[in-house]
């Protein structure tokens, strides 16, 4: 996401750690302030398992080889969750809109995603989520991505089938 609002987490995330062998990334987005981008630097040190990246055009390269993903659970995040079928932990934005926990609680009652309330973010929690063996993992056989060729497929059989009588407009 843009990453505005998304320090707690990045903090919370470079500051639980990563288990041994691996190699966690924070992809801050492009308005996260400066002096937090600078704060998660410092936090990470000099340590090679905790990389920060400033901005990236696109994510999904980082994703696409990410063993598990750590998000707030915007739109694009969770589509390329679903798309890589990554398993993940969402730690959705609740206020001031509820859109992204909305998003991240369907998930979680399908069984494709673990979810944490902002409140609930305790120091230790994304750490014991990562060196969990048996996490959520999305199903991609039951996701449609192709919502733009669905919707047009939808559009021609309601018109195709549609009854409706025309009636000339009177001027």
């Amino acid at each position: 996401g843009g990453g505005q609002d998304g320090f707690a987490l990045a903090s919370a995330f470079v500051a639980d750690g990563v288990p041994p062998g691996w190699q966690g990334v924070v992809i801050t987005g492009p308005c996260m302030p400066a002096t937090e981008r600078m704060q998660l630097k410092r936090m990470a040190g000099d340590s090679r398992r905790m990389m920060i990246i400033d901005r990236i055009v696109e994510a999904d390269h980082w994703l696409r080889r990410a063993t598990r993903v750590v998000t707030m659970g915007g739109y694009n995040s969770v589509a390329a969750i679903l798309s890589f079928a990554k398993p993940a932990l969402i730690v959705p934005r609740i206020r001031p809109r509820r859109e992204q926990w909305i998003r991240a609680e369907r998930l979680r009652n399908l069984g494709w995603t673990s979810v944490v309330s902002p409140d609930g973010l305790k120091p230790g929690i994304i750490r014991r989520w990562l060196e969990t063996d048996d996490v959520a993992r999305p199903d991609r056989s039951a996701v449609n991505l192709n919502g733009l060729k669905t919707i047009g497929e939808r559009l021609m059989d309601m018109f195709e089938s549609s009854t409706v009588a025309a009636h000339p407009c009177l001027t």
